[in-house]
């Protein structure tokens, strides 16, 4: 995973077109504007079906200058990895709107999103188009993080600013965040229960972060000298980090694959980060595909992980 310092570029194009179902850009000509889609893996590839041309649509017009933002997604890991990935321009050219294609979006639901775009200062400099629209000026900056293949340290900036609105405290060495509590549509970690009883016999805390509030996961990580946890978007909080507490991340995943995106965050905030992979294996018995598949934790590699922490590694 490759993480720059320099900033990413952008690039400016008139009467490019805006198609909200597609979920990118086009240009005059209807050639598809690919530096508007969103890529994924190594070699990087589009993510979504959208046609590389279009014919003639109907559109109504815009001739307000717009920086391209891309979509908000619902998801949280993907919120801070990609959503937010082009508003580092926003740091440099913070008089340019913002444009959002999501049809209909409803900032109250999944509200962590409202609540991280107002405490940016950014809530009423975004613009929601929801018609196909043609923009006489429209901006599309580099994504600041390409989801398993690139990042940009100035991807930091937006969640940084954010948290720099928060008081924090040291609260305990150890925390914990599991997964135990997840909806059961998503993947579980059969072993957890385990792991939790022994962080509390170290004296540490567990947190289940889908219940915590989107201010609560902040303080977290912005006040605990170990975090640990099983691969997954809660970790990806860590961008928040703005305190002087020192901090050590603990994961636990089964594969290099799987730690692309952590260990590019992780690279980012300069956080030390022990990567146990091999410690989570499938469930043979679980039906649910994907990254909603259960896997089982290797508790031997925990307590080893333990050891080395200076923990009681438990019975």
């Amino acid at each position: 995973m490759l993480v720059c310092d320099e900033w990413p570029v952008y690039k400016e194009y008139e009467n490019a077109v805006l198609i909200p179902e597609y979920g990118c850009l086009y240009d005059e000509h209807g050639e598809k504007i690919k530096g508007s889609c969103y890529y994924y893996g190594d070699p990087p590839a589009i993510k979504n079906n959208a046609p590389d041309r279009i014919d003639a649509a109907k559109y109504v017009k815009h001739q307000e200058p717009v920086a391209y933002t891309g979509k908000l997604s619902k998801h949280y890991g993907h919120f801070l990895i990609e959503s937010i990935s082009r508003l580092w321009f926003y740091f440099r050219h913070s008089h340019i709107r913002h444009v959002c294609f999501n049809k209909n979006i409803d900032l109250n639901r999944h509200v962590f999103r409202k609540r991280f775009l107002k405490k940016l200062g950014m809530l009423d400099n975004m613009g929601f188009f929801s018609r196909n629209t043609m923009f006489k000026k429209i901006i599309v900056p580099e994504p600041s993080f390409v989801n398993k293949y690139k990042a940009h340290s100035c991807h930091a900036l937006a969640p940084e600013t954010v948290a720099a609105n928060q008081d924090f405290r040291f609260k305990g060495r150890l925390a914990y965040l599991s997964r135990r509590k997840l909806p059961d549509e998503k993947g579980k970690i059969k072993g957890e229960r385990t792991i939790e009883k022994m962080v509390k016999k170290n004296g540490g805390d567990v947190y289940y972060p889908e219940r915590l509030s989107f201010e609560k996961q902040i303080e977290i990580v912005n006040s605990y000298r170990i975090i640990a946890g099983c691969k997954g978007s809660a970790l990806h909080t860590l961008l928040f980090k703005v305190s002087d507490i020192p901090l050590k991340v603990v994961l636990f995943c089964s594969e290099q694959e799987e730690f692309k995106n952590h260990e590019a965050i992780n690279r980012i905030k300069n956080i030390a980060c022990d990567y146990v992979t091999g410690s989570l294996t499938d469930d043979p018995g679980c039906r649910k595909k994907g990254s909603n598949q259960n896997q089982i934790i290797n508790l031997d590699r925990v307590r080893e992980e333990f050891q080395k922490l200076q923990l009681d590694p438990g019975p």
